[in-house]
């Protein structure tokens, strides 16, 4: 016995039978063309969707910065700062920071700290208060060597006695040379 098939065995193929077997290849890559168009317009909403649903989701998280519901008594909130500059910062220098806030009743505030770019915290004592919707303190801070940093700021209260920290805001300093 001989192998397993021979060439006797196999199918002549005449030569409509090859022109069909070609001009059916040919639609089989018109098929794939297709099936890879489809498939690429698939991948593409399903892209559109996903970074369509990322951005809102950023949108969402971005308003949790700033709580919006009511204070309890004795609370305080930070809604921004603002770095007070004439011109620019300059490396080693003392910066005047004002720091807006809300606060349910008057708290005793006892310091606010910063952080330059995760360093720190650096805490100043809080003076001079200006109550009122919204409320402003004034306080100085020394800045860093030359660069951009985030400047990230909290309070320090008392509320019934107990110590509390407020939430965080931040802004952007560029320090010059």
């Amino acid at each position: 016995m001989g192998p397993f098939f021979s060439i006797d065995y196999l199918p002549q193929i005449s030569k409509i039978e090859a022109v069909d077997f070609k001009r059916r290849l040919g639609s089989d890559r018109s098929e794939r063309k297709k099936e890879f168009h489809r498939r690429f317009l698939m991948m593409r909403s399903i892209w559109i969707h996903f970074l369509a649903g990322a951005v809102f989701l950023i949108l969402i998280s971005s308003c949790a910065t700033v709580p919006t519901e009511s204070l309890s008594p004795g609370e305080v909130r930070l809604l921004s700062l603002e770095v007070e500059t004439a011109g620019s910062v300059r490396g080693d220098s003392l910066i005047q920071v004002k720091v807006i806030f809300e606060a349910e009743g008057r708290p005793e505030l006892r310091r606010a700290c910063f952080y330059w770019s995760e360093a720190g915290p650096y805490c100043t004592q809080i003076k001079d208060v200006s109550w009122g919707s919204p409320s402003i303190f004034l306080t100085w801070i020394r800045s860093g060597k030359a660069g951009v940093y985030n400047l990230v700021g909290y309070i320090e209260y008392l509320r019934d006695g107990n110590p509390k920290y407020s939430n965080k805001v931040s802004t952007s300093i560029s320090v010059a040379f």
